[in-house]
């Protein structure tokens, strides 16, 4: 419940920073990874059903508070650029992504260091990532 609630707040105080609602996703995609780099042990068991009870209606509600922003985020993107988007396909999408970064940060980070390269910093990766994801959901260049 804790880790939902942190990632609300996290997400609500990042879109309130800007007013164009691509940049408010980039935004709140940074923010879902900063919440998760922030509080790794929330991350790491927030969704482990063997670990916390998904049956919680505290649980439950902030879970469902914190999806139906990023919702409402890309509705505002659909609103505004791609009225044909789907949001549901949309939504599933980023909270996949964003959590595949945070998820996959560290052995990246190995697979980087194998090849002589340095490490992608994961706010940069959710930026880099969420720009491309708004490649696919706003149709016309993206610059």
């Amino acid at each position: 419940m804790e880790a939902f609630q942190q990632l609300h707040a996290h997400m609500e105080a990042a879109a309130d920073r800007v007013e164009d609602p691509k940049e408010r996703l980039l935004e709140v995609g940074v923010a879902y990874v900063v919440t998760g780099r922030d509080f790794p042990a929330h991350c790491s068991i927030v969704f482990r059903a063997d670990l916390v009870d998904t049956t919680d209606p505290d649980y439950q509600e902030w879970g469902e508070q914190a999806y139906s922003f990023l919702e409402a985020t890309i509705r505002a993107v659909a609103e505004r650029y791609n009225p044909s988007l789907d949001i549901d396909d949309a939504s599933r999408l980023c909270w996949a992504a964003m959590q595949g970064l945070l998820v996959l940060h560290t052995p990246m980070d190995a697979i980087a260091r194998q090849r002589g390269e340095a490490p992608v910093d994961p706010v940069e990766q959710a930026r880099a990532s969420t720009r491309l994801i708004l490649m696919g959901l706003v149709p016309g260049r993206q610059g």
